[in-house]
């Protein structure tokens, strides 16, 4: 599978990572919520809590992927991390059309897999 011109397994590089094909409108539409960089909500904190005792996960993250960074509206698991370089973000993947194709592969690339 090709992502942004390139195979899906080879690796991150810094700065780089697959773009959306609409990202400028999908960028608008994520700053128009006014959401990023705005603190702690228990709503979100709850559903961060949810998904990890459902699915039986130790971390569980709303996140929030805008021009560079993934940033997390809600975080269990990660302590005090607020966000990530969005070129090591998975979720730079998947709000991508293809994400169920991603998720199925990510287990085999090496910056998913455990």
């Amino acid at each position: 599978m090709l992502t942004n011109g390139r195979p899906l397994s080879e690796g991150f590089c810094e700065g780089q990572w697959p773009r959306h094909p609409d990202e400028e409108a999908r960028l608008h539409v994520l700053t128009s919520f006014d959401v990023l960089d705005t603190a702690a909500e228990e709503a979100f904190d709850h559903i961060a809590l949810f998904a990890t005792q459902h699915f039986r996960t130790p971390i569980a993250l709303v996140s929030l992927v805008d021009e560079s960074r993934q940033w997390f509206k809600a975080c269990y698991g990660l302590g005090d991390t607020r966000a990530t370089s969005r070129d090591s973000a998975f979720c730079a993947y998947a709000i991508l059309p293809a994400a169920p194709d991603v998720t199925e592969a990510c287990g085999n690339l090496f910056h998913f897999s455990l």
